[in-house]
């Protein structure tokens, strides 16, 4: 039977404009509606975390290809992309066959440039990328808010999403200038990117404005045996805000129980580090139970692990749900490697 383990980060709690280190003047409306999974981040780190790694706007490092410089939200082809403030349109079209490196081209991409003046009279121009079709073309004057395209997966892309970055410009002649963050700084330490750069990342989302930061993932949960408990939503580490974190079990859909007593069943990191359910809960279908990594009352299906750091390493860990004998029920493993089973080796806790 099966058990689906769905990922989900909920930093955007964490990017919060009170925590910046430069606020400057917002004036970004949001480039789309909804809430998309995240995935990929602006890598603050100019040398390069690893491979794997990005530096985020917060200053912690989760997983994603180094050197990003924008951010990656996985919109489904066709949906409408807006203009995040008043601006000229610099380009908006196919750019045609483009070189994606290792001797791989692609016959199309689709972008729009957009060139904005900020209230603080700093210029920006703004690139939408991998769309489907573009809606606007070169010299046009558009609204916040207009429609400029819709999402799609042209380009150097491997799978449906878009593509935001901005970049600060000099001047108005300037014709390309540094990449900045959106989401600004609000590291406990000096941004490396704009020690690097002499760029430094102003927050530029009007309140409400700034598009949620989630990083969702859906995968079979693997382990030994009738799987009846199953991972179904980690979220990622925040240690100022560890509820932000949460694990949520639910029963398999293809199970034959209905129900599962959680005495003695436990939640385990890498590290090490074990939660154990309250006797006397039971899991039962329909009603998936979750754990915050926080502080918290339990109250129905909603536990608190009673932590003041989060539990999760940001960059790749696996969640076990183990018995009482500390065998195996599920894993599911996240972030670099996410895709092979969690290793046996660190089950020498």
């Amino acid at each position: 039977m099966f058990l689906w383990l769905i990922a989900v980060s909920a930093l955007a709690q964490e990017l919060d404009p009170s925590a910046q280190t430069d606020l400057g003047e917002p004036f970004f409306s949001k480039p789309f509606d909804g809430a998309y999974g995240t995935s990929g981040f602006f890598d603050h780190d100019p040398e390069g975390t690893g491979e794997k790694h990005q530096r985020t706007a917060w200053g912690s490092v989760t997983f994603g290809k180094s050197g990003h410089v924008g951010w990656d939200w996985v919109l489904p082809v066709g949906t409408d992309v807006f203009a995040v403030a008043d601006g000229v349109v610099e380009f908006g079209g196919d750019r045609g066959d483009v070189g994606c490196g290792k001797n791989r081209r692609v016959p199309s991409s689709v972008e729009v440039y957009v060139r904005h003046v900020g209230p603080d009279g700093q210029i920006y121009r703004v690139g939408y990328l991998h769309l489907d079709r573009a809606r606007v073309t070169e010299g046009d004057v558009v609204r916040a808010g207009e429609v400029l395209a819709q999402s799609g997966n042209t380009g150097c892309s491997s799978g449906p999403h878009l593509h935001f970055v901005v970049e600060l410009l000099a001047n108005q002649l300037a014709l390309s200038g540094e990449k900045v963050d959106p989401f600004g700084w609000s590291g406990d330490f000096a941004d490396p990117w704009a020690v690097s750069t002499g760029f430094r990342s102003s927050w530029l989302w009007l309140a409400g404005e700034a598009p949620p930061v989630i990083r969702h993932q859906r995968h079979q949960a693997s382990g030994e045996g009738p799987q009846v408990i199953g991972v179904t939503n980690v979220a990622w580490q925040d240690d100022r805000r560890p509820n932000a974190e949460s694990v949520t079990l639910a029963l398999s859909l293809e199970s034959a129980v209905n129900r599962w007593p959680l005495d003695g069943v436990m939640i385990r990191n890498n590290g090490g580090d074990t939660y154990s359910f309250p006797e006397g809960m039971t899991l039962r279908r329909g009603r998936p139970i979750r754990l915050y990594s926080g502080v918290g009352r339990d109250a129905g299906q909603v536990v608190f692990w009673g932590n003041d750091h989060g539990m999760w390493d940001d960059t790749a860990d696996c969640v076990w749900v183990l018995d009482a004998d500390e065998n195996v029920l599920s894993s599911r493993r996240w972030g670099r490697g996410r895709d092979k089973p969690c290793p046996l080796e660190v089950q020498d806790w």
